[in-house]
């Protein structure tokens, strides 16, 4: 799978060959998405969001964005910059 954080202007932030991504959705509810998932549109709250790759993972601190989820590609729309909090 494939990630993209962009903000109005600019990709901040790709990522290839992710195994899955977990946030918190706007109303508290966790999520993680898999290889394969349903098309969605949704909010991911501000906080804590995980990127899983084969070699580990990433974590990630990012402000309110908009998910969409798409063929294998997850994209966030984001008004600001994230900060990637551990390797």
């Amino acid at each position: 799978m494939k990630i993209q954080f962009r903000s109005p202007d600019q990709i901040l932030f790709e990522r290839e060959n992710i195994t899955d991504f977990s946030a918190t959705l706007l109303d508290g509810r966790k999520i993680t998405i898999l290889q394969n998932h349903a098309p969605l549109l949704a909010v991911l709250q501000a906080g804590e969001a995980r990127i899983g790759t084969l070699h580990g993972e990433e974590k990630i601190s990012m402000q309110q964005c908009i998910l969409k989820v798409r063929e294998n590609e997850i994209i966030l729309y984001t008004q600001s910059e994230m900060e990637r909090m551990e390797v």
